[in-house]
């Protein structure tokens, strides 16, 4: 299997032993529709069990979607270091037969998912830029106040010595 490299930190994906952590944002994304009917199966393969398959396939039996969704957080939650590299291994099991799925991933969603993160990393956050623009205009704000104030308290001064 190809190695994949390894993310920078953020929040949707983690640096994790044996690759990088997949976020649900990505797995919904890039793979929930291609899986979503042997979601089942993926799941038993990536918890090494049905523990809690069952009782997803109870809440939503007629949206395998859902289930999909469902069991990717469940393996999130369940496996600290659950990464891309666990996916596609699972996704090459005799039990699923989803290696076009697997290649895919590797040559075309793995890199897109490390671009968008590359891109979100180098990117000036967008609060950075609110609060800039903020204190920008609370500073203009101020300046016109204490400039209405000393205008406004002169115009008082002189109208109080025209009317004494």
């Amino acid at each position: 299997a190809t190695e994949i490299p390894m993310a920078e930190k953020s929040s949707d994906t983690i640096p994790v032993a044996g690759g990088t952590r997949p976020s649900l944002k990505y797995l919904n994304r890039y793979v929930r529709e291609s899986v979503a009917p042997k979601w089942f199966d993926l799941g038993i393969e990536l918890l090494k069990g049905d523990e809690g398959l069952n009782i997803i396939k109870m809440q939503y039996p007629a949206d395998f979607s859902k289930c999909c969704t469902e069991m990717f957080q469940l393996w999130l939650n369940a496996q600290p270091n659950a990464s891309w590299n666990q996916l596609i291994e699972s996704l090459r099991q005799p039990s699923l037969k989803m290696n076009e799925l697997a290649s895919r991933i590797e040559d075309v969603v793995l890199p897109k998912v490390l671009l968008d993160i590359e891109k979100q990393v180098n990117k000036p956050s967008e609060q950075s830029s609110i609060s800039t623009e903020h204190e920008r205009q609370t500073s203009d704000c101020n300046s016109h106040i204490e400039e209405l104030t000393v205008e406004h308290f002169q115009d008082c001064k002189d109208h109080t010595k025209a009317f004494l």
